[in-house]
């Protein structure tokens, strides 16, 4: 079948996508909170020479753009549209900031409670945290993990956040000025991203530092509304998926499979997406966890970490399991306590 009509079936695998590439991140943060940066520990980057963690936030910015693209078209409306991004995004984030003062820092900060909650880099860490519209980040809280293997930073997987905040606000300014009523001005717009990827991929000019991070975003993220405007013309098929994880898997690092990387990988998400069946669909019936994995996970693991070498019992592969179970525990949570409820808000904005 195409991808249209493959598309119509919301009884998808979208959610798994999301949650596997969420527990990838964890897996692979942890192998940087234990051992500091940089390290050669990760078995698979040593095997396939790429990082998994890496290869998850390009799911979640491809995953986004054929999503939330395909959202904002359908409904038609920019109200409703900011409205679900602003309920989609902030409440559980609200909750997770939270969370990294009260209990994580709380628990872990060498000041005193007095000094540490009187301090004004606990609240500069909310109110720096929540505005993402400007990209500032700010990792870290008042004598929080300073003697960890990778020290300070509370919450490193919130950088992505603010781009792909950036994202929504771009398409919402297509669709604010007419640009969303062509489809050949949008996949214009989606070749030229890829074009300049493509020219800072083979050196007519290097890109680099924050500049180089958002072309990679701009360019996963505007390759799922590619595969979005054309779904009519891609057809999912069996051998097209197996030859496009064969090159993702052993040349990832040609220099060719590199340039058509977002489309392969893109390619292998929504066949897996739409094609594959079965009971991987009963997943659907627990929920979306994957946005609570990503947000809780990184301050779990530090203190987790801290707390293991404190008592003098850290191992790698103990701090990831109790790590991975907390964590599940809190997305759980944050689903069915705050993003489920929250988003049902929708309706009326619709």
């Amino acid at each position: 079948m195409n991808l249209e009509v493959a598309s119509l079936n919301r009884n998808n695998n979208f959610n798994f996508v999301r949650f596997v590439a969420a527990f990838a991140v964890l897996y692979r943060h942890m192998f940087d909170l234990s051992f500091g940066v940089p390290h050669t520990a990760d078995p698979i980057e040593k095997i396939f020479s790429f990082s998994v963690s890496s290869i998850a936030v390009d799911a979640f910015f491809f995953t986004s753009g054929y999503l939330v693209y395909k959202s904002l078209v359908l409904r038609r409306n920019l109200i409703s549209f900011t409205m679900s991004r602003i309920l989609r995004v902030f409440p559980a984030l609200i909750i997770a900031l939270l969370f990294s003062i009260v209990v994580v820092g709380g628990l872990s900060s060498s000041l005193n409670s007095l000094d540490y909650f009187t301090s004004t880099e606990v609240w500069s860490y909310f109110v720096n945290n929540i505005f993402l519209f400007d990209g500032v980040i700010q990792y870290y809280l008042p004598e929080v993990f300073t003697d960890n293997p990778y020290p300070n930073a509370v919450n490193g997987s919130l950088w992505t956040l603010p781009g792909e905040v950036h994202m929504y606000i771009l398409i919402g300014f297509f669709y604010f000025f007419g640009v969303t009523e062509s489809k050949d001005k949008v996949s214009s717009i989606c070749l030229f991203i890829f074009f300049i990827y493509i020219l800072n991929h083979i050196g007519v000019f290097n890109l680099d530092g924050s500049f180089k991070i958002y072309l990679k975003f701009f360019v996963m993220f505007f390759s799922g509304v590619l595969y979005y405007l054309f779904a009519e013309k891609i057809k999912l098929n069996l051998y097209l998926f197996v030859v496009a994880m064969f090159f993702l898997v052993f040349f990832f690092n040609n220099s060719f499979v590199r340039i058509l990387y977002p489309l392969l990988l893109g390619y292998v998400i929504l066949y897996f997406v739409f094609a594959v069946k079965g009971k991987v669909l009963y997943f659907n019936k627990f929920g979306d966890y994957s946005y609570g994995i990503y947000i809780f996970s990184f301050p779990i693991q530090q203190l987790v970490i801290y707390f293991l070498i404190a008592n003098e019992s850290f191992t790698f592969k103990y701090a990831l399991i109790i790590s991975a179970f907390l964590t599940l525990l809190l997305s759980i949570f944050s689903w069915h306590a705050i993003e489920k409820p929250v988003l049902g808000l929708k309706k009326y904005f619709s």
